[in-house]
């Protein structure tokens, strides 16, 4: 008798399926690492857990600002190319039509 269980219409996704599984657990691995590295990190801290927490938020606050600047500063940068991008794309388009 044959067994269906593993029969899939799709004869990728057996394959497909393995690697999310694998991917899943690597995962889950990282997330338990960081957070015990945390924890440890935080156990071992010089100061206080207030000082310890207040200077985690600074810290945040900070990467966070700058992250919302280098991004503003990403959207300007293509906003300023764009226009010459449009040019560009609409020039090679027109020199492909030429050809056929």
């Amino acid at each position: 008798m044959v067994d269906y269980s593993n029969f899939s219409y799709y004869p990728d996704r057996k394959e497909m399926d393995e690697r999310r599984r694998s991917m899943a657990g690597v995962l889950a691995v990282l997330a338990l690492g960081v957070g015990v590295g945390a924890a440890i990190a935080l156990m071992f801290a010089p100061q206080s857990g207030d000082k310890t927490r207040k200077n985690v938020s600074s810290s945040l606050q900070d990467g966070f600002k700058s992250g919302v600047k280098a991004a503003q500063d990403a959207i300007g940068a293509l906003e300023d190319e764009f226009p010459g991008l449009r040019d560009k794309a609409m020039k090679a388009l027109k020199d492909v039509n030429v050809k056929l």
